[in-house]
């Protein structure tokens, strides 16, 4: 059983925000009051929880996080099952 897609827009709200904030680097990371969604409910708290769970959002120093480029890659194409490097 697969999420809904709330979760998905949830989780691609977040990943566009850390990417956004160039928080792609450990070092470069953002608070979660610094992400700014607009609406921050409990999908975002539940798809945040998911992201930490799966690797693509780790929490570093001060509980900053960053964003995890190849772990976001790989969870959206399979996701989609869009996979960019097979059109080569």
């Amino acid at each position: 059983m697969g999420y809904p897609p709330v979760a998905f827009a949830a989780q691609d709200d977040i990943i566009a925000a850390l990417t956004a904030a160039g928080a792609t680097e450990p070092g470069a990371g953002i608070t979660q009051r610094q992400l700014g969604l607009r609406r921050w409910k409990h999908s975002h708290t539940d798809a945040l929880g998911h992201l930490l769970e799966l690797g693509v959002v780790v929490r570093g120093p001060g509980e900053r996080l960053h964003l995890v480029e190849p772990q976001a890659r790989r969870l959206i194409a399979g996701r989609t099952g869009f996979r960019p490097w097979n059109l080569a």
